[in-house]
């Protein structure tokens, strides 16, 4: 059986992208052995200007400049560079909850001094907040496969697993503007439980408006707006199962699906991708990256993996005090001199 998933990502939930093809957005952090740092994240495209929803970065004071990318596919590219000369400015940055985005980050270095080393952690989590939050995503993974899969692990069937949970959350609220609609109008003929005991063939018959089906081919006319495509795709299935009289008293919920879900989408407008390569201080000690040369970092991961669970970077390294060897040596020795002149002065005496 076709999965909904054409239809409601195809036409319904279309990522509203300002660019065509993949958007990978690149940061890079150096982090100092007194808890500052440098963030410059980058990103190639088509034209000069920036995604709406382009993001970490999140407050003035980015130095930005453009540069030929020497792609012709994606010609341009954006550079953005901050230093924060301390670690609680690293992590306000970050500590805004935007209400315009789905994915909020937090972020924060934090240092821990231990006399002859200092120790670095950096830690970057990405939340995801769900404007759907329907279904729970454990309904359809495991937790080990909620780490396998965030892990980046090639495994179509994690995947499918995925795509699953996320048509099955989105039509939930797609089906439950119906249901409120219906019980708004207090129309026998059109009763919420009616309604519900129709939501799997609903979902059925929708699932069947794949992009390759002839039903979906004599519908999608390239004249027609995604609005009406969407409009007419739900009319039909309406008609299809409740009949032309219902379908028209429903016809004001479809319109609020639409401008609903738009907005939704719209709140999830991500990159494909982030790259992020940290570099850490003095000695790399541990860090959970998948990518790791001399001490720094690096993780890939997309939009799905951080859905599905909050997505956590971290890494931990270790600073060598020089001046603590020093201090220590010096105090070491002044303890031997004390001594010998203690031994010299009684040996004196006793002469």
């Amino acid at each position: 059986m076709k999965t909904i998933n054409k239809i409601v990502i195809t036409l319904l939930f279309p990522l509203l992208i300002s660019l065509t093809g993949c958007l990978e957005e690149k940061i890079k952090t150096v982090i100092n052995s007194d808890g500052s740092c440098e963030r410059t994240i980058s990103m190639k495209l088509q034209s000069k200007s920036v995604p709406e929803r382009a993001f970490p970065i999140c407050s003035d004071g980015w130095s930005v400049e453009w540069k030929e990318s020497g792609d012709t596919s994606v010609p341009y590219e954006y550079i953005a560079t901050k230093s924060f000369r301390t670690p609680e400015e690293f992590r306000a940055e970050y500590s805004m909850d935007n209400a315009s985005r789905a994915m909020r980050i937090d972020a924060s270095i934090e240092k821990r001094f231990q006399w002859f080393y200092t120790y670095i952690d950096y830690k970057e989590t990405y939340l995801f907040k769900n404007p759907y939050g329907h279904v729970p995503v454990t309904e359809y993974l495991t937790p080990e496969e909620i780490e396998q899969f965030q892990r980046g692990e090639s495994d179509e069937i994690l995947k499918k697993k995925v795509e699953a949970w996320i048509e099955k959350d989105r039509f939930e609220d797609i089906y439950m503007i119906f249901i409120e609609n219906a019980k708004k109008l207090n129309d026998p003929a059109i009763s919420a439980s009616l309604l519900r005991e129709n939501k799997e063939r609903f979902s059925y018959l929708l699932s069947k408006y794949d992009s390759t089906s002839k039903a979906n081919n004599n519908i999608v006319d390239k004249t027609l707006s995604e609005d009406q495509i969407i409009l007419t795709i739900f009319t039909n299935v309406a008609t299809e199962i409740f009949g032309k009289a219902i379908t028209e008293k429903l016809r004001p919920a479809v319109l609020q699906i639409i401008n609903s879900t738009d907005a939704k989408e719209k709140l999830i407008k991500f990159p494909d991708t982030w790259d992020y390569t940290t570099t850490m201080t003095g000695l790399l000690l541990e860090s959970n990256g998948q990518t790791i040369q001399g001490n720094s970092v690096t993780w890939k991961f997309g939009p799905d993996q951080a859905k599905v669970a909050p997505y956590v970077m971290h890494a931990s390294s270790r600073v060598v005090n020089v001046w603590a060897f020093i201090v220590s040596a010096g105090l070491i020795l002044l303890l031997v001199l004390i001594s010998l002149v203690s031994i010299v002065r009684r040996r004196r005496k006793v002469v």
